[in-house]
């Protein structure tokens, strides 16, 4: 496995890590999470909001631990969906930075970026490696 890919998975584990305690503090304690990290004012009516949030953020941690997996297997899915969510981060977060939570450009824009990055230089290295591989049967 290339330096590249170990370091893709270990930035996947520590976002899959990051979304998966994201997903569970805002399905337990959504008003502290509301009030404390995304600067609202707290209602019952948002409640039904928290939860919906919260599986959605779990649901994007194991959307990377799955993609970890592919990684690890050397399936080439797994980058192709590591770059599909590292883009999605991007654009979440570009779209909180518009909302006024200035951590989505200080924080979700860089790891989609670094997400990203990874993803289109370790196509590149398989890509150039299965054209040497080619050649060399020729």
């Amino acid at each position: 496995m290339s330096i590249l890919k170990k370091v893709l998975i270990v930035f996947l584990v520590i976002n899959a890590l990051m979304q998966i305690a994201m997903g569970i503090m805002m399905l337990q304690d959504f008003e502290q999470v509301a009030t404390s990290m995304l600067n609202l004012n707290y209602s019952e009516d948002m409640s039904k909001l928290g939860g919906t949030l919260g599986m959605n953020v779990l649901f994007l941690g194991m959307v990377l631990i799955l993609s970890i997996y592919w990684v690890y297997q050397k399936n080439r899915s797994g980058v192709s969906l590591a770059m599909f969510v590292g883009l999605y981060v991007v654009i979440a977060g570009i779209f909180s930075y518009s909302q006024g939570v200035s951590e989505g450009l200080t924080m979700d824009v860089p790891r989609g970026m670094i997400i990203l990055v990874l993803g289109f230089l370790i196509n590149r290295q398989d890509k150039s490696s299965s054209i040497l591989n080619k050649a060399s049967k020729n």
